[in-house]
């Protein structure tokens, strides 16, 4: 009995996994997300869990992307509430766009995981700054890369990457602040742990730690067939390829496709704060 309590406790405890984000939002429109909160603005990206509650305000238009691929434009006046895996019940003008594939799975809470996940690994002494990947943040596992900030008058520096078992995967000494890990070298779906140290540079070594994961082979084929249908779609279908690849941890990737959005509308508000949050997200953070 007290097990089942237990059990029925964790469930409830459990974080939801979103079921929509906000595409594209034009004009105004406000978000319930739960029957004791009050609304608040809707705002474009937005991650929305089931049981939120959309009101689209006169002469104004949302779109909203599910985890299914499917899409729905909300039009001025329209009412929705979203469930479990999609809208069920709406009021008022609701289009059904064409679908995109199926979504990566993301974790929960999308809106924060890829700030969220894994604390900084810190370094005492001499440190070198700059590492990519860290904080837990994710790489495909076929085409990664290690980079960090080159240290002046370091000659060479030794990269080590061990799994969660602390087995050695990668070992190298470079000239350069930068590793690409060959295809095969790390699993799917998995943890590692990876540091460089200088050599050769006289004095005290320079170090630096940090933590990574790899994509599951599932999440990775979904966002290849995703990104294929997205990049057709100009600067907006960039703009959310980069806010579910910021989902899935993949912080840089998500930055480039939000520098190629700009590009093609140098005018989007919404995604040049998407990319300074990402710019800001990148630096080097504080001790």
């Amino acid at each position: 009995m007290i097990l089942a309590a237990c059990a029925l406790l964790l469930a409830a405890a459990a974080p939801s996994p979103a079921v929509a984000v906000v595409v594209s939002l034009t004009g105004e429109a406000s978000v319930q997300t739960a029957a004791s909160a009050p609304s608040r603005p809707l705002l474009r990206f937005e991650w929305l869990l089931p049981d939120a509650k959309i009101t689209v305000g006169m002469g104004s238009t949302v779109v909203l992307a599910f985890a299914d691929g499917s899409r729905r434009e909300l039009l001025g006046g329209a009412r929705a509430r979203l469930g479990a895996k999609g809208l069920v019940s709406t009021s008022g003008a609701v289009r059904e766009l064409p679908s995109l594939p199926p979504l990566p799975d993301l974790p929960p809470l999308a809106a924060d995981s890829a700030a969220s996940r894994a604390g900084a690994v810190r370094i005492r002494g001499l440190r070198i700054a700059g590492l990519y990947p860290r904080d837990g943040w994710s790489v495909p596992a076929d085409s990664a890369a290690l980079g960090f900030e080159p240290v002046p008058a370091a000659g060479r520096y030794r990269v080590t990457v061990e799994d969660e078992a602390g087995a050695t995967v990668l070992e190298a000494e470079v000239d350069q602040p930068r590793v690409a890990v060959a295809a095969g070298t790390l699993k799917p779906g998995a943890r590692y742990y990876w540091r460089v140290r200088t050599l050769g540079a006289g004095g005290a070594a320079y170090r630096g730690e940090a933590e990574f994961a790899t994509l599951d082979a599932e999440s990775a084929a979904r966002r290849a067939r995703l990104g294929e249908a997205l990049r057709g779609e100009g600067a907006a279908g960039l703009a959310l390829l980069a806010e579910i690849d910021r989902g899935l941890g993949l912080v840089r990737e998500a930055r480039d496709e939000l520098r190629s959005a700009l590009e093609d509308a140098p005018a989007d508000a919404a995604v040049r704060e998407a990319l300074e949050r990402l710019e800001r997200l990148l630096a080097e953070p504080k001790e």
